[in-house]
């Protein structure tokens, strides 16, 4: 934090975020940057890279500032070759049909829809969690109509398993290009930012909260220019995370003291809770 900085409001931090995404885009691994967008985008095209930037962006962020890295990581899980997928289809295609004919309808649906498949595209094959007799079996229900037989349950179970292990990759991947898209766009706030010798008010939550991971309290209380005896904290259910790791010291030195001279209130109502939207928990 920059001595006697200056607090940006709304419409500044809009500005400086865009000069960010300005900055991104200049950099010499810009086209890096892009792959990681359409990663991010599924291939699809957006108007604006900028917007693709900042809508990705801008809801993970403070997440991303109070996270390590190995929350961002997950473990890699086999995925069937092509081979073993069409094997997998073809011993799915002989399955005998249910006598009835709501389960049989959907099993030639799904047939059909095996014939031309892609055996790695997560896409073309989340249609057999989202409806029909597959995501009965995914959600264990086991019921379609009437409850499913159990050679038709055992069938489907390879091809639902398929299906949820490309989903599964796909998330991985995302999850691993948002949190290289962050880390860029985190960095090149943190510049503009520099340049403007401005914070955000998340910024000075989060200095606090650093700050106070200190195991010296002497400067924390020389600043604030007592020892505190008593605490009173109101409208706790409106408390982020960082706020309380910044108040903890203070409230565990209160907490840990005599009960006859120290004291902590703390006040709290999950019902009037309206402010999950700035990090409340």
């Amino acid at each position: 934090v920059p001595p006697e900085p200056r607090v940006l409001d709304e419409i500044e931090t809009e500005a400086l975020e865009g000069d960010a995404v300005a900055s991104m885009l200049a950099g010499e691994d810009a086209g890096s940057l892009l792959a990681t967008i359409a990663a991010l985008n599924k291939g699809h095209p957006r108007l604006s890279v900028a917007d693709a930037i900042l809508g990705a962006v801008r809801p993970v962020l403070r997440v991303f500032r109070q996270s390590d890295a190995s929350a961002w990581e997950w473990p890699k899980r086999p995925l069937a070759d092509a081979d073993e997928v069409r094997e997998m289809i073809d011993e799915f295609r002989t399955v005998p049909a249910p006598k009835n004919g709501h389960q049989a309808k959907a099993l030639r649906k799904d047939i059909e829809r095996l014939a031309e498949i892609d055996p790695h595209d997560a896409e073309a094959w989340s249609g057999f969690l989202a409806g029909g007799i597959g995501e009965k079996v995914r959600s264990g229900e086991f019921k379609y109509y009437v409850e499913l037989p159990s050679e038709l349950i055992a069938a489907y179970e390879p091809i639902v398993g398929h299906a949820l292990d490309l989903a599964y990759e796909e998330q991985r991947r995302h999850t691993a290009a948002l949190r290289e898209l962050a880390g860029r766009f985190e960095r090149a706030f943190r510049e503009a930012k520099r340049t403007a010798g401005a914070v955000t008010f998340d910024d000075l939550t989060m200095a606090l909260a650093d700050a106070s991971a200190l195991p010296d309290l002497t400067e924390v209380f020389f600043r604030l220019d007592a020892r505190f005896r008593h605490a009173l904290l109101d409208e706790f259910q409106d408390t982020s995370v960082p706020q309380w790791r910044a108040l903890l010291p203070i409230v565990r030195e209160i907490a840990g003291g005599d009960p006859n001279e120290r004291s902590l209130f703390v006040v709290g109502d999950l019902k009037q809770s309206i402010y999950g939207w700035r990090g409340a928990s």
